[in-house]
């Protein structure tokens, strides 16, 4: 079954929020995995990033009989961000407001909190949204009629701070590191690479970050909640830290020069007068030719002087503006236009970074558009790729503006903050927001089929 989800709005006469209520339904399957965590996580992020003084959730995963419910990209996300961000353009219909303006009147500030036990909300999501306006502007519109939504989207990543690694430099001047987070595409070990090689002051072509074996990689919490290039990326950080301090120490003893007046640079210790290669540091210190320092990091809740131990570390955050064009022959949406806007604090790999946003953004577009499991007695009837549809490159918006805002105040290395799972929201939300406000319809579950969108054009003329 698909999710049945009621949200309920009060507001004042200026528009502002006075209460909200949501009581969503979600099925779990037949057994439990994590179908409970996913409604927990819906609970949280149906709130969005609005203030509201009364608040009231509910949220049931109940066991039917189909494949068990998991965890998806931003768990409980696509679910109650279609709800809530649909729901909140019909509010402002409703009283004749703008429904950007109605956002923005509403948006919780920056520094302050949505619910009092999670971390104060770290971005400005009146930047996001006026980023994605300022990209349509730039450029002409796509067709006579335009059709454009908006949807925003906050979320609390269970991005837990524990996570240990080893980095290894060697006499050669090769670097390696040891981590237990998993490569699934997301470009975590190239980006781990990156700030081993910028703390260490070498090339990145000196890395090699080691293929993930528990047996021997240390203790990580696990590959997800968006955690990869915060919580590893400050292990990693910390154990280059230790690895570099490792190697001027044994300069400093061995040369007998002060240890502030050393600096690693590519390839080796510069003294201020001389650079030392790696392999003078070792054959003098060991009196081989030979040797490494191994360098340990660990996080922990404690870290960071307990700075780390409040959730979420970071509010994972995103803006989608869509245009479309709907055949009202036929039923079927065209997106031309899509921009999508993220707070990353820092972007240490664009290419990963930017391929991420896209990424979730298209995967947003499967579910809105395209993706349905059809169940007979319990059993999925369409699970192979030949009948379960998804987009195709065909399908992706020929204009997609990646926006990743940067303002350097992150957890992470640099000012990091994770990312690749919100810009999976605003999607569905924004193209049903556009056939609302420009065609008069309000479809409410997904995907928006062509069957769908017809059958609301002809109900309503």
């Amino acid at each position: 079954m698909a999710p049945d989800i009621t949200i309920r709005t009060a507001v004042d006469a200026n528009g502002r929020i006075l209460a909200k209520s949501a009581r969503l339904l979600l099925d779990g399957g037949a057994y439990s995995d994590t179908g409970s965590a996913v409604a927990t996580k819906s609970a949280n992020r149906i709130m969005g990033p609005y203030v509201a003084p009364n608040l009231s959730l509910e949220a049931c995963a109940v066991y039917t009989n189909t494949v068990p419910g998991a965890a998806f990209r931003s768990i409980g996300g696509p679910q109650a961000v279609w709800a809530k961000e649909s729901h909140m353009d019909n509010v402002a219909a409703a009283i004749g407001m703008d429904p950007t303006e109605f956002r923005l009147l509403n948006l919780v500030p920056r520094g302050e909190r949505i619910r009092p036990d999670l971390r104060a909300l770290d971005m400005d999501m009146s930047e996001l949204i006026g980023r994605v306006a300022q990209s349509f502007a730039s450029e002409t519109k796509a067709s006579n009629r335009q059709a454009r939504g908006l949807a925003v989207a906050a979320t609390d990543p269970a991005n837990t701070p524990i996570s240990n690694a080893i980095v290894r430099l060697k006499i050669d001047g090769s670097i390696l590191v040891s981590v237990a987070s998993i490569e699934v595409g997301q470009g975590a070990h190239a980006t781990m690479a990156q700030i081993a090689a910028q703390t260490l002051k070498q090339p990145v072509s000196a890395v090699t970050v080691l293929r993930s074996d528990t047996a021997v990689a240390p203790y990580d919490w696990g590959t997800g909640a968006s955690r990869s290039t915060v919580v590893v990326g400050l292990s990693v950080e910390s154990a280059a830290l230790d690895a570099a301090d490792q190697i001027l120490e044994m300069v400093a003893e061995v040369w007998e020069l002060p240890r502030d007046g050393l600096s690693l640079v590519e390839g080796g210790v510069s003294t201020g007068s001389e650079v030392l290669t790696f392999h003078q540091i070792f054959h003098r210190s060991l009196g081989v030719d030979s040797g490494e320092v191994v360098g340990r990091g660990a996080i922990t809740p404690r870290s960071k002087k307990g700075s780390l131990a409040e959730s979420p570390l970071f509010w994972e955050t995103s803006a989608g503006l869509a245009e479309i064009v709907v055949d009202e022959e036929t039923g079927e949406i065209h997106v031309p236009r899509y921009a999508s806007a993220a707070d990353v604090g820092r972007v240490i790999n664009r290419v990963a970074a930017e391929g991420q946003d896209e990424g979730a953004a298209v995967m947003g577009l499967g579910h809105a558009l395209y993706e349905a499991l059809e169940f007979e007695d319990g059993q999925p009837v369409n699970a192979t790729p030949i009948d379960y549809s998804i987009p195709r490159i065909s399908d992706v918006p020929p204009s997609f503006d990646t926006i990743l805002v940067e303002n350097g105040d992150g957890p992470g290395p640099g000012g990091a903050k994770g990312m690749g799972e919100g810009a999976i929201l605003p999607v569905a939300p924004a193209i049903a927001n556009a056939l609302f406000s420009t065609y008069g319809i309000r479809i409410t579950d997904l995907p928006m089929t062509p069957e769908k969108v017809w059958r609301a054009l002809q109900k309503r003329s």
